[in-house]
Formats: C-alpha cells, sequence, structure tokens
C-alpha cells in the first residue's frame, strides 16, 4: 500500500506542477477485494455484518499505509479509500457486494485545505456513497 500511496503522490504531484499555485490532491484507492477460485470471502448472517467486516479488514489495510501518508506532503490534503468485496449470505445462500469507502484528511484541523475536503466528503456522502471519517 505505501508503494501505491507514493505512486500516486508523484503522478499528482507531476500534474500540480501544471495547476495554478495552491492547488491540491486527493489520492483515491481502490481496495477491491476480487475472489478467484479457492480464495476466501465474506460469509454472514447480514450485510451490515459484512460491511463491519469489510470496514474492520479497510482499516488494517490503511494503518499499514500511515507511515507512507504522512510523507505524502501538504499538497495532498486526503486519502479516499474505497471498499468492495463479495458478500455470501448465509440465511439465502445468496450473494451481495458489501461496499464500504473511508475518507481520511491529512490537511491541517481547521485549515482551509481541511474544510475543502471536508466538503469534498460531504459530496461524496451525499452522491449515496456511505463515508467513515
Amino acid at each position: 500500500m505505501n508503494d501505491v500511496l507514493l505512486t500516486a503522490r508523484r503522478q499528482i504531484g507531476r500534474q500540480l506542477k501544471r495547476e495554478r499555485r495552491g492547488s491540491r490532491g486527493v489520492i483515491a484507492v481502490s481496495l477491491a477485494r476480487f475472489v478467484s477460485q479457492g480464495e476466501t470471502y465474506f460469509i454472514t448472517s447480514g450485510e451490515d455484518t459484512a460491511k463491519r467486516g469489510l470496514r474492520d479488514w479497510m482499516m488494517e489495510v490503511e494503518g499499514r499505509s500511515h507511515d507512507a501518508a504522512r510523507r505524502l506532503g501538504p499538497d495532498i490534503i486526503g486519502i479516499l479509500f474505497r471498499g468492495i468485496a463479495p458478500v455470501e449470505l448465509l440465511q439465502s445462500g445468496s450473494y451481495v457486494t458489501a461496499q464500504v469507502t473511508n475518507l481520511h484528511t491529512l490537511a491541517r484541523v481547521g485549515s482551509l485545505d481541511s474544510q475543502v475536503f471536508t466538503a469534498f466528503a460531504d459530496s461524496v456522502q451525499l452522491s449515496g456513497w456511505r463515508c467513515a471519517r
């Protein structure tokens, strides 16, 4: 995950050089959990339990990237982590997709960058994505 964040940082850094001074970036990371034959996946009693399991797995992955996130620099004001995983529901035997979005601000609390990222997070929530901050 650290490599993904640092690669995204370089890509955004190149783009920001072409933008107006003071422009900022947000890194979006897909944590899609694809399942191949023989791999495990979430099997739960309900969708809420599946979402909690997916959120816990995402938090573990995100936690391992904490050091890299701190080194991204002031031009990156936040990270959006989007997780998607297949789930089998025990009672019905049916399959659903659990989706979780976590948004993490990297900007100093109270700063204009923090306010902008918070507004971005709110707009993501309004678009139908549920977010944990």
